[in-house]
């Protein structure tokens, strides 16, 4: 083996031994054969391939040697799948791959170790018993292989073996076969292998070389380990020299000092086994393993090996002790020292057994090695030290480490060493010292290595302790005599220089660490033992002299007092062993420790007082404590530490004193004061630690009658009216809860007990989570106390919380409690009760449900009038509101809590949310039949009376305050309704009694009565017909029999009457149903018109209701009985007829049921047609304006209105009568739309009949408008149908007026001098609107109106734009331009669109549709808002221009901008731009323009035009930018004819600032253009202002005012902005006054 470090050879051209197996005999991959390596040198003959017969094998065997690893493994992977694809392996191969086998084995890349023995087990299963002849080549690698460091590789040699040879016992067998041919194959290869033998220096790095080596000298020394351990002591004589002689190898014992760890561990583990199996071998060459193992294995480093090394090493010294004598020693140390200084490096990264490895050896190194000399003896000692130190050793190891330096000590002590001296040199100098280092401050640490860590140096201390008790008896008195006596009196003077004013901390730290130590050791030692004596002793001697040195310096010796204090309580029972301890204990702590109260020591002392007392007997303890109190009571302690004083007493009393104490009534009462005191206080005080540990106190520390008032004071602080500020809450609360149970629970059976129960419920919904976290800790604390005790009933407790539950929901306090929350409450009492098997749970049910009582009183303010008519549109009675004759209302009085609930919405809320609750936990229903019955008549007139309200703000008042909140609850609670009554229905056993049970009780309250009782009554009625149709089959049989046999138009009952049809709408057949209504129709022809408004009304709201919804098609009335009651309906509101009072309620009868009558007719001629027309116009006309009584009547002729509008054409009539009444219709009906711009967003009658209005004007013809400035106005209304109705007619009305407008505006230059936008329109877009967060519009449904009048605004103000000549679209841009009206929307704009990003090609850009609801209310406002940024941009792109160009204007705003104008806006008009200059040139004709040609290049984004001049053209091109039109459009000047260059500049700027400056378009600057270049070849000058011929302005004027003085002309409008821009008169050239001449 060299040691050099060599280089790989790498040359560029052939190198030495590059070629391949069938080449020239120079060296190969294997080399020539030599008698000096074995088979896995690389230096050998190379196998003979010519014999294979596939040439592509030979290919891949040809690959094998290569010096890349990726060509190995590719041959080796093709010759395994050439290998796999045949039966037989010809002999050929078989002989090569035995040749290349061995090396390949050992390759330094592991994955071509492991293909080469996967390969290898696949051609010997092929070759059968033909590898037998080969086997004693391959079997030392292939068998060595098994202990490959790589443990894939290893397990492939293992697959191999198996393959070939089946089973684990052929294995067995192999190596006892081939035994004698792996011995030689080790042999040889330790013998004569080296790194490069083994490796080919110019193609592996040294590293890898090493390793190699290593690796294999490793499997050699482990397979012949492997035989010696496995086969028979017969087998293994056979070869018993060949195996001395592999013993005798020299190279083979300096592996034990090698520097890879696994051929050192193979090595040990080789020794190990021949010292077991043949030790002789070892004995004959012990000399020489000796030297290898003692001298030279520890000069090196053992890290990886180090815990087989001492195995070994044990081993070897307990075999053959002589080794320690025959091991050659250095020049400079013998063998003892040598290992020592092994020692002193540490631990070698080994584990803690290293240290008990260590100890094991010293154990049996003969006694002769040890006794050579005092000093190496001595050494053994300090090397364990060292070695301790250096690193230093891990935490986890210093036990194990201070063991073993234990364990050498006291042998070296059984020893008896023949120095005189010795033994005391080793107590003085190596024991001593460790335990006076670790308890005294005053010693020097630095040779001994103390850790830091006190616990761990006492675990030290300690064991060394544990050991000397299994030490002999010398060794045992001489260590206490000479070591222990000594650490004893080293403390007794470390106490008394205290005395004499040595500081105490010192002493306090040493008593810290003896009472560890000695807690440590007493847990472990026998207590019958030599030790445990001495210990004990040395504890009560410890105890007097602690007790003395306070006595001298009159109880200020702090540290003694620590000291003490920790010696009694961790080992009491022990410091007062013995009775003459006791009774100087006894004395100190009960008479003479009063006198010695010192703030410095008063904690420590009464802390020891305590633990005395927990040693000492009941009866002689009482009257000392209680003069310990009176003591501390009366002394001048401070504040604070009295206060601590005695919290240090009550806890420590509390835990350990038991029963040897009784409370002191002046204790009681200074605790009392305490708390008094530190109540207001907002941060905790020692006082108030001081009242939270007494009221915790276990025993009979603080008195009962003391802890009922604290807890009782405390509770009426809990008060939100008395103590506004609740930051004091959690702290009394959380003291409450920490109460000892056993005086907690008097406090609970009191009538105080109970209002805290209250109060706790509103604690716990504490807005302040610290405060309901408390309230709700203590509530279970109180709930932990009763479920524990006997005395107290868990129902009564339960029924308490159960009332306060209630009272909650009737009389909210300013603890405001959500039903929610009370729900929750409630339902977890419940299921409480059920777990206990509570015998009180149908009374919790009664009480949480409330009495029958209690509901008719609660709901009764209610029920007394019915304020709105129009509730005729959304009520399930319909026009049966038209009866009901309200009663006085004064006296009548209710209550609302904080968020604007009455207390009967409060009621039916809890109790719904409550059985929803309880539903979902438990399956138990024990709710009786009676009870349910009338709780479900209850809610479902509550439900109806909730559903006025949410039709009409303020209908009933019976919730004040509105949000999508309370509308989202009340939703809820309607749902939680319908599955209640399911949950009745399926859990009662008599279906048909539960129904009559909720059925009868209604019936007869909304019977032979008109109060708004019976008609909520009626109504909660047909809700309940419905549901219990729906959920009991039989009951709906019943149901219809029973409206079968009863002729209804016959009774006087409307509501019952009406209730029972609507209840019955989904279960009444068709045939059943037209029974009703022939009756009521037969009986309504009956009726005259006197009697019209009474008895004809109640038969018409009968009609109504028994007449099948519109959209199941007509009404199947036979139609001269049709005609007869449409004629007769119609006489009734004929302008003649003097006998009938027609009321709004009577009209709206009428009109419904002409809805349903009059299709029947649509064919038939007749008058009546004009007669129904007529009674729609004169419904309307008496509808201005349009208030709350008029709403059922317009909704009702609405939809007759649409009724006849859907039969026009069925007959010539009907369209006369159309023709003839449609203007004056429509123009009523524009009046409605007038009339009806109320807010209508909480007026849902309102709100359908505007609704219907809008719905009816959607065909209406614009030229019917006559005055279209009074609908600007209504863009503005709060009612949304009403806002899109004007906005849609608008929309359709004003772009049409264009055209004309700008016919008459080229005409009339006056009527150009007065055109604006329209001052309506203009006054709603002054100032934008407050834009909500997006969080706040994700919760709403739509856009909000007043956002959604002002865009729409904006919408008809571009539509002014929309078939509108430049002129008068430049005329609008100049009037919003002096308004300064587009920045505002531009800022509204940029401030949702362009603050965040949004892509805008998921909207339509180029239109917008408004829809009646939005599913998605900011998206939609996005939507119009990209539009609305695309007409600013195609309309009045200059305008924009200026705001995006504004200094103000934020500079990400302008990035912005640009950035999605560019991506979303620009593309769609530079197409409009270019497409419309396109379709102009289209349109016109060759001879127009002056032959003008104009081509567009829409790639390029240009347009070119050429003016002919003569033979020549003039050409310019006009090309748009990528941010068109935010960026300016340049024409550029392309071929100049007959002008010079100044000129024809001039012309390219003018039709340059028509589109960058005027709003205009291509099309405008190439007019401008062919116009200047016409008319300046007439001869005509341009203005010298604007250096246009024509004006840039809308106007197009030739200049026409010149100078006097310099004669150069101007147009009128650019010297007007001349004067403005420069504040004075004077001519623009000469600057001289100007004056005007013709």
């Amino acid at each position: 083996m060299s040691g050099k470090k060599r280089t790989p050879i790498r040359s560029g051209g052939t190198s030495f031994g590059s070629q391949s197996f069938g080449g020239s005999p120079a060296m190969s991959g294997f080399g020539f054969s030599s008698t000096t390596t074995s088979v896995l040198s690389f230096i050998g003959e190379p196998p003979d391939l010519s014999q294979i017969s596939d040439s592509s094998v030979v290919v891949l065997f040809k690959g094998l040697p290569k010096k890349e690893e990726v060509t190995k493994v590719k041959a080796l992977e093709g010759l395994l799948t050439a290998v796999e694809g045949v039966s037989d392996v010809e002999e050929a191969v078989l002989s090569a791959w035995v040749r290349a086998y061995p090396i390949l084995s050992i390759d330094v890349s592991a994955r071509v170790r492991r293909l080469a023995n996967t390969l290898q087990g696949a051609i010997g299963a092929k070759s059968g018993k033909r590898l037998a002849r080969h086997m004693p080549k391959i079997v030392g690698p292939w068998l060595c292989g098994l202990f490959d460091s790589d443990r894939a590789s290893a397990g492939a040699t293992q697959e191999s073996l198996l393959k070939v040879f089946k089973s684990e016992e052929k294995l067995k067998n192999l190596w006892k076969v081939f035994q004698s041919a792996v011995l030689d194959f080790c042999k040889t290869t330790i013998a004569l292998e080296t790194v490069y033998t083994l490796s080919d220096e110019r193609w592996v790095l040294p590293d890898d070389a090493e390793a190699k080596f290593a690796r294999v000298m490793a499997t050699c020394c482990l397979g012949v380990a492997y035989m010696i351990e496995n086969l028979s002591d017969e087998e293994l004589q056979q070869l018993d020299e060949s195996y001395q002689e592999f013993w005798a190898e020299q190279t083979l014992w300096t592996f034990a000092f090698h520097a890879d760890p696994f051929l050192r561990r193979s090595a040990y583990r080789l020794l190990l086994v021949g010292l077991e199996k043949r030790p002789e071998w070892t004995t004959s060459n012990l000399e020489m393993i000796s030297t290898a193992l003692i001298m030279k294995a520890p000069a090196k480093s053992q890290v990886g090996s180090v815990s087989v090394y001492f195995e070994v090493l044990e081993a070897l010294t307990r075999r053959l002790p002589d080794a320690w004598k025959l091991a050659k020693p250095s020049k400079k140390k013998g063998p003892l020292a040598q290992f020592v200084a092994f020692v002193e490096r540490g631990s070698h990264t080994a584990p803690p057994t290293f240290w008990s490895q260590l100890a094991s050896i010293f154990a049996v190194v003969p006694k002769e090695t040890l006794a050579e000399n005092e000093d190496a003896a001595k050494g053994v000692l300090t090397g364990i030290l060292n070695g301790i130190k250096v690193g230093p050793e891990p935490r986890s190891h210093l036990p194990a480490a201070w063991g073993c330096y234990w364990d050498v000590c006291y042998q070296f002590l059984e020893f008896k060493l023949p120095w005189s001296g010795f033994d005391e040199s080793v107590l003085q100098d190596f024991m001593l010292p460790v335990y006076q280092g670790y308890l005294l401050d005053n010693q020097p640490k630095e040779r001994f290595i103390i850790p830091q860590d006190d616990s761990v140096v006492a675990a030290v201390c300690g064991n060394g302790l544990m050991k000397l008790h299994r030490a002999g008896q010398d060794t045992t008195f001489k260590f206490l005599g000479q070591v222990w006596g000594k650490v004893q009196d080293s403390i007794i003077d470390t106490l008394k220089s205290e005395r004499s004013g040595t500081e105490g901390s010192a002493v306090g730290r040493c008593g810290e660490r003896w009472v560890r130590l000695m807690v440590g050791v007493l847990k472990q030692l026998p207590r019958d033992g030599v030790v445990y004596d001495a210990v004990i002793k040395s504890n009560v001697g410890i105890l007097a002299e602690l007790i003395e040195t306070l006595l001298v310096t009159n109880g200020k010796a702090t540290g003694s007092a620590v000291f003490a204090e920790q010696l009694l309580a961790k080992l009491g029972a022990e410091a007062l062993a013995s009775d003459r301890a006791r009774e100087v204990a006894g004395d100190f702590f009960l008479e003479k420790l009063r006198g010695l109260l010192e703030p410095i020591t008063i904690e420590p002392l009464l802390s020891a007082f305590v633990s005395y007392g927990a040693h000492s007997e009941a009866a002689s303890f009482s009257e000392p404590w209680k003069k310990m109190i009176h003591a501390l009571m009366m002394s001048e302690l401070p504040k604070d530490k009295k206060e601590d004083a005695i919290t240090l007493l009550i806890d420590s009393a509390s835990g350990s004193l038991s029963d040897k104490v009784s409370p002191v009534p002046e204790l009681d009462s200074y605790i009392v004061n305490k708390m008094r005191s530190s109540l207001p206080e907002k941060e905790p005080t020692n006082a108030w630690k001081l009242v939270k540990n007494a009221l915790k106190a276990r025993n009979n520390v603080f008195s009962q009658d003391a802890t009922s008032k604290i807890l009782v004071e405390m509770m009426e602080n809990l008060s939100i009216e008395a103590t506004p500020d609740t930051t004091a809450f959690p702290k009394m609360l959380d003291a409450i809860s920490d109460t000892n149970p056993e005086k907690l629970l008097p406090f609970v059976e009191s009538p105080h007990g109970k209002e805290l129960i209250s109060k706790l419920l509103a604690l716990a919904n504490s807005p302040d989570t610290n405060t309901a976290h408390a309230a709700g800790r203590l509530r279970h604390a109180i709930d932990d106390t009763v479920a524990g005790s006997s005395s107290v009933s868990v129902e009564k407790l339960a029924e308490v919380t159960a009332d306060n539950i209630c009272a909650s929901v009737r009389q909210p306090t300013s603890e405001h409690l959500s039903t929610d929350y009370l729900a929750m409450k409630a339902c977890a009492l419940i299921k409480e009760a059920e777990v206990a098997r509570n015998k009180s749970l149908g009374v919790l049910y009664e009480k949480l449900l409330f009495s029958n009582d209690e509901w008719e009183a609660t709901i009764r303010p209610f029920l007394l009038e019915v304020k709105n008519p129009s509730l005729a549109i959304s009520n399930s009675l319909a026009g049966g509101i038209f009866f009901v004759e309200n009663e006085p209302v004064e006296g009548a009085s209710t209550t609302w809590n904080s968020e604007g609930y009455s207390k009967i919405l409060r009621m039916s809320l809890f109790v719904t949310k409550f059985i929803d609750a309880v539903r979902n936990t438990s399956d138990t229903w024990v709710i009786e039949i009676e009870k349910v019955s009338n709780l479900l008549r209850w809610l479902l007139v509550v439900h109806e009376v909730v559903k006025d309200n949410r039709s009409i703000e303020g209908a009933n008042d019976i919730w004040k305050d509105y949000s999508p909140e309370v509308d989202t609850e009340l939703t809820e609670f309607a749902a939680s309704l319908q599955r209640l009554i399911q949950l009745a229905v399926n859990t009662t056993t008599d279906q048909r009694e539960f129904a009559s049970k909720v059925i009868y009780p209604l019936v007869e309250r909304c019977g032979n009565s008109l109060s708004p009782e019976a008609f909520y009554s009626a109504r909660a009625l047909s809700v309940a017909y419905a549901l219990l149709c729906e959920a009991t089959p039989e009951f709906a049989q019943c149901y219809v029999e029973e409206i079968e046999k009863n002729d209804m138009w016959k009774s006087p009952d409307i509501f019952h009457s009406t209730a029972l049809l609507v209840g019955a709408e989904n279960v009444l057949p068709p045939a059943k149903r037209e029974r009703v209504w022939v009756g009521v129709i037969g009986a309504l022809l009956g009726v005259s018109s006197a009697g019209a408004a009474t008895s004809g009304l109640q038969l018409l709201v009968l009609l109504n209701t028994a007449f099948p919804d519109a959209d199941a098609g007509p009404t199947p009335i036979p139609q001269p009985r049709a005609m007869n009651l449409i004629r007769h309906l119609l006489s009734w509101v004929d302008e003649d007829n003097e006998e009938i009072d027609l009321s709004p309620g009577l009209i709206s009868e009428i009109a419904k049921a002409l809805c349903h009558v009059i299709p029947v007719v649509g064919g038939m001629y007749g008058e009546h047609w004009q007669s129904a027309f007529d009674f729609v116009r004169s419904c309307w006309e008496i509808c201005a304006p349009l208030e709350e009584v008029h709403l059922s009547m317009v909704s009702a002729s609405l939809r007759l209105f649409q009724v006849l509008k859907s039969l026009i054409g069925q007959n010539d009539d009907l369209d006369d009568a159309w023709m003839e009444f449609r203007g004056d219709l429509y123009s009523r009906l524009i009046g409605l739309l007038q009339n009806a711009g109320r807010p209508d967003n909480t007026h849902q009658p309102r709100s359908i009949v505007n609704t219907q209005i809008a719905r009816q004007l959607r065909d209406i013809d614009v030229s019917l408008v006559e005055d279209v400035g009074s609908l600007y106005p209504l863009l503005r209304t709060q009612s949304r149908p009403i806002q899109k109705a004007a906005f849609d007619i608008l929309h359709l009305y004003i772009p049409t007026q264009q055209e004309q407008l700008s016919v008459d505006i080229a005409l009339s230059a006056e009527a150009a001098s007065n055109l604006r936008l329209p001052p309506e329109l203009l006054s709603l877009v002054i100032e934008a609107p407050e834009l909500p967060d997006d969080e706040d519009l994700e919760y709403t449904n739509e856009i909000p109106i007043a956002i959604r009048g002002y865009l729409l605004s904006w919408i008809l103000i571009f539509d002014h734009f929309q078939n509108a000549s430049f002129k008068v679209r430049s005329l609008y841009v100049e009037s919003l331009k002096e308004g300064q009206y587009l920045p505002p929307l531009l800022d509204f704009i940029s401030s949702t669109l362009f603050s965040r990003p949004f892509d805008a090609s998921r909207v339509d850009i180029t239109s917008y549709v408004l829809s009646d609801t939005s599913e998605n209310p900011l998206q939609d406002l996005r939507a119009l808002q990209t539009h609305l940024y695309y007409l600013c941009l195609l309309r009045t792109p200059s305008l924009v221009k200026s705001w995006w160009l504004d200094t103000s204007t934020n500079r990400a705003t302008v990035l912005a901008v640009e950035a999605f104008t560019e991506k979303y806006m620009s593309p769609l008009l530079i197409d409009n731009e270019l497409a419309a200059v396109g379709e102009w040139v289209s349109s016109r004709s060759e001879a127009d323009e002056d032959g003008m040609k104009v081509k567009v290049s829409r790639a390029a984004k240009e347009v070119t035009a050429s003016y002919p001049v003569d033979d020549q053209a003039m050409d310019i091109r006009i090309r748009l930018p990528a941010v068109f039109p935010l960026r300016q459009v340049e024409v550029l000047g392309l071929r100049r004819v007959g002008l010079d260059e100044r000129r024809f500049k001039q012309m390219q700027l003018a039709s340059q600032a028509v589109v960058n400056f005027q709003s205009g378009s291509i099309i405008d600057a190439l007019t401008l253009f062919r116009k200047n270049v016409s008319l300046h070849f007439q001869g005509i000058s341009e203005c010298a202002i604007c250096y246009s011929i024509l004006a840039v302005t809308p106007d197009r004027s030739l200049p026409n005012r010149a100078c006097s003085t310099c004669k150069n002309k101007f147009h009128s409008s650019c010297l007007l902005k001349w004067f403005k821009t420069s504040n004075s008169s004077s001519c623009p050239l000469c600057r001289t006054s100007f004056s005007f001449y013709s």
